[in-house]
């Protein structure tokens, strides 16, 4: 089985994946999912906590036969397409299958990482980003997140991900 990217309206991801669920025969996929990202915001002096999609307009699917999916999400409303190169769907690479399974484990969640700074040194201690020291482009400690760079759709991709500096030295 292969991962795919469908593209759909912004905002309307998880229902795309419902009516995939519903719609398409059981035997075509093994897997429709929208990846997501738990970030931590601090309104009115109380931490919360908002879950929203890592690559918002996109809602992934594990199958083995696109061309059949594609046929059965035909008039679907907010479904725009399967994406391809050229003629032919293209699957997610392998790099790419392991860099979101490690980041988003089997829930497709990706949670809080924390790590401190060490002169202009970052080191991930705990969390998904452990590793991925050298991918981090760019931190804003005040909203607790990193720009992280990682491999999507053939080319490299800056996503957002939360990150909690604890020291600074």
């Amino acid at each position: 089985m292969s991962w795919y990217v469908i593209h759909v309206h912004t905002g309307k991801e998880e229902v795309v994946c419902n009516k995939i669920r519903t719609r398409v025969p059981a035997d075509l996929w093994e897997e429709c999912f929208v990846p997501q990202v738990e970030n931590i915001y601090k309104k009115a002096g109380e931490y919360k906590k908002v879950i929203s999609p890592l690559f918002p307009g996109y809602v992934f699917i594990v199958c083995q036969d696109p061309e059949k999916v594609a046929v059965s999400l035909r008039g679907v409303p907010d479904f725009t397409r399967i994406l391809k190169t050229g003629e032919e769907f293209e699957p997610l690479r392998q790099q790419e299958v392991d860099c979101m399974l490690t980041l988003a484990g089997n829930e497709f969640r990706v949670e809080m990482s924390t790590g401190y700074i060490v002169g202009d040194k970052i080191c991930i201690v705990d969390g998904p980003m452990k590793g991925m020291d050298g991918s981090i482009r760019k931190i804003n400690r005040h909203k607790r997140t990193a720009m992280v760079e990682v491999p999507f759709l053939g080319r490299p991709t800056l996503i957002r991900l939360p990150l909690e500096i604890v020291s600074k030295t």
